[in-house]
């Protein structure tokens, strides 16, 4: 094998920092290399992630698993909120596709078609992706992404869902949704406001209850069958610590799946497990799992992945792990199914998480508040010096702002009739 066969120190880098991150690097070496590394960032665990502790067969094992995790087809979706109809959205759109308008310079985002469903409306789009080259500094490819737009329950409040395989998909989604939404302003509409899916909005405890409803909802005839891999992340600080006897505690979590899926199974739900209240006690909670789930119907059963994300990329992913035939006595055989049964899989699991978290918070209400200004700089031309500007004249908060008289904003050092204008409206 020469040197070129062998993958390099930055071939590592890139595999944990770009592309496995560290919750996948951490279980890749759990699994394999019985090692454990505790770290706060994927640039600690790229450190550790060097030739020294892979073979030539790990190497390999690696690249075969970053590939079948760019093929993996994931669901997201997100929220936003408007007065208008759905039927005006789609041909203010269409109207934006006859005339070629760009959403995005960089990426050159277009929309390619626009088509009527049962339940709104499906947008194409087409867009380049710029890419670091290994001959030149740069290389474009040229691609398309796809999302469907949907009403919920919810009064004023819109679905838009998305289907993708790599990350690059989902980033020319979001930067479509604000090259829309200055498509509005320009021409008179207001613009559409934005709501994520985002466990980090609830408490701890309803963090973990939610979790628990996904468990115990049973959607489209799917019962859960087993929890295989629960992922924890720490958000609020502990009450307690947990004692130095009980180990580590993703160790402690992974003996503790069959109890954690008892809870479920006989009602008692997750804050009936005394390992998951130790959890909450300590401001633990669960951010992602691997999932079987039983059809009640049909002789199915499917492996689901859910991941919940944090800021930048604040969504949430719903993934196919594995499909299985169920056989005689219960027992499984792999099996594949078909690409539209795995779409309606995808499609029943993200209705449920969308569903479940409207009941655990107001959509409207949360999306209003998202989309307020919280400190001095997210208001609209503000930036640090023009915020100091406005302290020092005795303007503390955004509300000391909205209520302030024009003619005084005016008096501020960089504040002209026009911005003080926008601020006051």
């Amino acid at each position: 094998m020469t040197m070129e066969e062998y993958p390099s120190d930055t071939d590592f880098r890139v595999f944990v920092e770009e592309k496995f991150g560290r919750d996948r690097t951490q279980d890749f070496l759990r699994s394999n290399k019985n090692f454990l590394v505790h770290a706060n960032s994927t640039e600690d665990i790229a450190n550790v992630t060097r030739r020294i502790l892979f073979g030539y067969d790990e190497s390999e094992h690696l690249k075969k698993g970053l590939l079948e995790q760019e093929q993996e087809e994931k669901a997201t979706a997100f929220t936003f909120k408007t007065d208008d109809e759905l039927d005006d959205l789609e041909r203010e759109l269409s109207r934006a596709s006859s005339t070629e308008r760009v959403f995005d310079e960089n990426k050159n985002i277009k929309i390619s078609d626009v088509t009527q469903t049962d339940h709104g409306f499906e947008v194409d789009i087409e867009y380049v992706y710029w890419r670091h080259a290994q001959r030149n500094l740069m290389d474009s490819q040229d691609k398309k992404a796809s999302i469907s737009v949907e009403q919920t329950g919810e009064d004023d409040v819109v679905k838009v869902n998305q289907d993708y395989r790599k990350y690059d998909e989902l980033g020319a989604v979001q930067d479509f949704f604000d090259g829309w939404n200055q498509y509005r302003m320009e021409n008179g509409n207001e613009p559409l406001d934005k709501g994520d899916i985002v466990l980090e909005r609830l408490r701890i405890e309803d963090r973990v209850d939610f979790f628990d409803d996904i468990l115990s909802e049973n959607p489209g005839n799917w019962r859960f069958d087993q929890a295989i891999k629960l992922g924890l992340r720490q958000g609020d600080a502990p009450e307690e610590m947990f004692d130095d006897a009980d180990g580590d505690i993703e160790d402690r979590l992974d003996e503790e799946l069959r109890g954690i899926t008892n809870a479920v199974l006989t009602g008692e739900g997750l804050r009936g497990n005394d390992f998951v209240q130790q959890c909450i006690s300590n401001g633990y909670y669960f951010k992602s799992g691997k999932l079987r789930f039983v059809n009640t119907d049909v002789a199915e059963q499917v492996e689901i992945a859910i991941e919940f994300k944090q800021e930048p990329r604040s969504s949430f992913d719903i993934s196919i792990e594995q499909e299985y035939e169920t056989v005689e006595e219960g027992e499984r055989e792999p099996t594949t199914f078909e690409e539209t049964r795995r779409d309606e899989i995808r499609d029943t699991f993200r209705d449920l998480v969308i569903e479940l978290y409207g009941q655990k918070v107001d959509l409207p209400d949360l999306i209003e508040e998202r989309n307020t200004p919280q400190e001095l700089t997210e208001l609209p031309g503000v930036g640090e010096t023009v915020a100091e500007n406005l302290r020092d004249a005795g303007y503390d908060s955004v509300q000391d702002v909205y209520e302030a008289d024009m003619d005084d904003l005016m008096e501020i050092q960089r504040i002209g009739e026009s911005k003080a204008e926008e601020l006051t409206q």
